[in-house]
């Protein structure tokens, strides 16, 4: 796990740098890390695993300094994951509880005392606070302010989840909308059947039916979608909601038309999109219980996860999925499995991973 100095929102989708980052706050006395191999996903029934450091404790012996057994300790439990959760796409960090500035405490509720030899890590008090971008174009007028104040605030918008999503770029979520008979004005989290899809989720396109003029999407999961060596795992399968045909493919405008049962493939799409973490109803999501979950090494990204919004077959949109699966050139490289990934770098250099 890479420990970040500072807990941040992602500066970076898993295909490139974000035009709009997200800078969202994260509270005092909480340590944040990424998995840089992205083989750990933590989801509900995990909170409260540790996360483990390794020091090289040294003793002087015989007037010389040597090594002793190597040691582990207890950084961090874990405690949340914002965002989309558990999935690699997201990159958000996973949220510990730093647990040295707990200490005292755990010792008092035994009736012990806790001298530390170390002063109180400053990050014990003062978390990260949040902040809006100096940047106009990821800024939008704050409705909520009348009177002709000019009160800004930062769009929501969707974190492009898969090449093609990256190529048509950072995409304005569209509020309100009607979810299977239900109105909303924030992103929300799929529920089916009892099961809760983590990850928040907005829509990114029209569609042509509407209940008073407001986009109405009826939508199921796809609970028993089919594995493919892009999305061969669970993990993977749960992102998926159906794609629909562009009304015009031609027109990067164009609303869907879940009528249409017939069109190219680079003309589907999926109305949803991933949210990022500024965005309204976006939460936390908690994670109860011990252990890690890892996924199998095989990739789990492409076409077969929340499909792109934006340009038509001769657009970004149409050339993403082309390139995606056949030009697959640097600064990316085709894994094991024929999955198209970006470079990443490593004590050796610039290595092909085992996915995305």
């Amino acid at each position: 796990m890479d420990i970040f100095e500072q807990c941040e929102d992602p500066q970076n989708s898993t295909f490139g740098p974000l035009a709009c980052p997200s800078n969202t706050m994260y509270p005092p006395a909480t340590v944040c890390a990424v998995d840089f191999a992205k083989q750990a996903c933590f989801s509900p029934g995990e909170s409260g695993s540790p996360l483990m450091v390794e020091i090289e404790e040294m003793e002087e012996s015989k007037k010389k300094m040597e090594e002793r057994k190597q040691r582990f300790y207890v950084e961090g439990i874990l405690s949340f994951v914002k965002g989309r959760g558990c999935d690699i796409y997201s990159n958000n960090p996973s949220a510990y509880t730093k647990l040295s500035c707990f200490l005292p405490w755990i010792a008092k509720q035994y009736g012990m005392h806790y001298d530390s030899e170390q002063e109180t890590d400053p990050k014990c008090f003062v978390g990260t606070p949040g902040s809006i971008s100096d940047d106009q174009t990821c800024l939008e007028r704050d409705s909520r302010f009348d009177g002709g104040k000019n009160e800004m605030k930062e769009k929501c918008q969707n974190t492009p989840s898969n090449l093609q999503e990256f190529l048509v770029g950072e995409q304005d979520c569209i509020f309100p909308f009607y979810y299977n008979g239900r109105m909303y004005n924030e992103c929300i989290v799929f529920t089916e059947a009892g099961f809760v899809y983590p990850a928040f989720r907005c829509p990114v396109l029209n569609i042509i039916t509407k209940i008073d003029g407001i986009n109405n999407f009826e939508i199921d999961i796809i609970q028993d979608a089919d594995q493919t060596q892009d999305c061969p795992s669970f993990g993977c399968t749960i992102f998926q909601v159906p794609r629909y045909c562009l009304q015009d493919c031609l027109d990067p405008d164009s609303p869907l038309n879940p009528n249409k049962k017939v069109c190219d493939p680079e003309c589907r799409r999926a109305a949803f999109s991933t949210c990022k973490n500024n965005c309204p109803g976006v939460g936390s999501l908690g994670i109860i219980g011990g252990g890690a979950l890892l996924f199998a090494a095989a990739p789990f990204v492409g076409q077969a996860l929340l499909a792109p919004a934006g340009l038509g077959a001769v657009g970004l949109g149409g050339f993403g999925l082309m390139m995606a699966n056949t030009m697959c050139s640097a600064p990316f490289c085709t894994t094991p499995s024929g999955q198209c990934c970006m470079f990443q770098l490593s004590i050796n250099g610039l290595v092909c991973p085992s996915r995305c």
